[in-house]
């Protein structure tokens, strides 16, 4: 099975390229920095940029059966600005909308392969967030995963993957992974459209 990781140079982007690498999948890593790890097959590849996702698309070469996107910003300014909000947006949404219409123009997209668009529990609570560049990039992330999935007769299967905290006490890497490897393991003709992971900690925070 054919992997590719947006994302993959650094925490669970990395985690999620090498435990799928670690299963015996063959994994390429697409981010702007190489990562130190053996097991993945590294493409820098800018998200911003059409030119870098076309030529780290075709460095690669492959058909995918699996697709995850994981690219964002996480540090932003206590005030939003309009330069601060674009890059945001440009990493995130219009990043993983490029990455999927690039490979789908490439065929690089196989039959029935799985498509995971790593999201927030953030994107609940855009007007109330502390952060809102990456709520509001996240928002329209899952607003375009479902535009994407109204086109599921043309064999798209996308999963939105709504995540809480990443941490020690909150939702943990390992947790994440199995749920990828849940939604590779089901039939053709099956998929999970939207899935939230959170822990006890976020409901009280």
């Amino acid at each position: 099975m054919n992997v590719a990781v947006f994302g993959a140079s650094k925490g669970l982007g990395l985690y999620l390229a090498e435990g799928l690498a670690d299963k015996g999948f063959l994994v390429h890593g697409f981010s702007r920095t190489k990562p130190k790890s053996p097991s993945v097959i590294h493409h820098n590849c800018d998200v911003t940029v059409d030119y870098s996702i076309n030529k780290a698309l075709k460095d690669a070469g492959v058909e995918f059966d699996l697709i995850i996107y994981g690219c964002c910003l996480w540090q932003e300014h206590e005030s939003i600005t309009a330069a601060q909000l674009q890059e945001f947006i440009h990493t995130g949404p219009l990043g993983f909308y490029q990455v999927i219409e690039m490979l789908n123009n490439l065929q690089f997209i196989k039959p029935n392969a799985n498509i995971v668009s790593i999201g927030s529990i953030a994107a609940n609570h855009v007007d109330q967030s502390s952060h809102p560049a990456y709520a509001i990039s996240k928002k329209l992330q899952e607003i375009l995963v479902k535009r994407l999935q109204a086109n599921y007769h043309l064999g798209l299967k996308i999963t939105n993957l709504k995540l809480g905290t990443i941490g020690q006490s909150f939702v943990k890497v390992q947790e994440v992974l199995a749920v990828i490897e849940l939604i590779i393991s089901l039939g053709q003709s099956s998929m999970l459209s939207d899935i939230t992971l959170t822990s006890t900690a976020d409901a009280v925070a």
